[in-house]
């Protein structure tokens, strides 16, 4: 918009500003972030599962090495 306005004058910036353009462009950088937090909080997710199965499993074998030890 500033480079509009400094290279072709005010009557340009003000027509490119009631395009919506500036909008629209951060309207889709919005809807990219949220597609990318989406798969974030998705594999996040799955790791959180993973570890907490792996800790289940640890106390499962810690559990039954402790009483087949005895």
């Amino acid at each position: 918009m500033i480079t509009i306005y400094r290279t072709k004058g005010a009557a340009a910036a003000f027509g490119q500003i009631s395009t919506d353009y500036g909008k629209n462009e951060m309207d889709a950088v919005r809807s990219q972030i949220r597609l990318m937090q989406g798969a974030e909080e998705d594999l996040r997710a799955r790791r959180i599962s993973e570890m907490d199965a792996s800790y289940r499993m640890a106390i499962t074998s810690g559990v039954l090495s402790g009483l087949l030890g005895v």
